[in-house]
């Protein structure tokens, strides 16, 4: 039989307290430094930061005109509707004898591009055998050379023009009323009316007739519009 012999219990040993202190503190730190993602920015973050938000500064910088840009900025598009205004009412009172119009450009700063100058073609010319008819045109004519606000010189020229071609018209209108005989002689024989006609012009009208008189087109902001006449 195997016999095993008791022992006595093992006495359980309690270290000094200095000894559990030290053993703690060896665990674990006394204070606990926060880094730099979740304490204070260091010097290098804050500079880094500097240098991002600088560009956008002069980004916003860029974008903004300043006072002598805006200033130009303005003076296009005041003068891009004075431009549309005039030449449009050209082209809406002139009608069939009148061209749609032709526009100059300017770009501003901003990339859009202005009218600052422009140009409508109107027709002059006299109904060939038809005082009436040359009346009524140069009548038309007239109105749509002044149709503006503030006419040009140019646009006063050609409407002295249409007046004087509607004159001439209303004497050879008056003359036919007078020798009804003679107009139906000379609409008989179509060489001696165009003789005749031919006879009635002046120089200056046949040149223009030939040749066409272009007044005036703008080629800067200051420049008035254009108005051309051709027959």
């Amino acid at each position: 039989m195997n016999i095993t012999p008791a022992l006595p219990p093992y006495p359980t040993i309690t270290p000094p307290a200095s000894e559990q202190l030290a053993g703690d503190n060896r665990l674990r730190p006394a204070v606990r430094q926060p880094s730099s993602a979740e304490g204070e920015q260091t010097p290098q973050s804050k500079q880094s930061n500097s240098d991002d938000k600088a560009p956008k500064s002069e980004d916003r910088e860029a974008k903004q005109p300043n006072s002598e840009e805006a200033k130009e900025l303005q003076r296009l598009k005041q003068r891009d509707r004075e431009v549309r205004l005039h030449e449009q009412a050209h082209a809406a009172v002139g009608g069939r004898y009148a061209s749609a119009p032709s526009y100059e450009y300017e770009r501003g700063s901003d990339g859009k591009s202005y009218a600052v100058g422009g140009e409508v073609q109107i027709d002059v010319s006299e109904v060939e055998g038809d005082p009436q008819a040359t009346i009524e045109k140069m009548t038309i004519v007239k109105r749509a050379a002044l149709a503006p606000a503030e006419p040009s010189g140019a646009d006063r020229a050609i409407a002295s023009e249409a007046n004087q071609k509607a004159s001439a018209a209303r004497a050879e209108l008056a003359q036919q009323n007078m020798n009804p005989s003679r107009v139906e002689q000379t609409q008989g024989d179509p060489a001696r009316s165009e003789g005749s006609n031919q006879a009635s012009r002046s120089p200056e009208t046949s040149s223009a007739n030939v040749v066409g008189q272009r007044y005036s087109k703008a080629v800067s902001p200051s420049a008035d519009p254009g108005f051309r006449a051709f027959a």
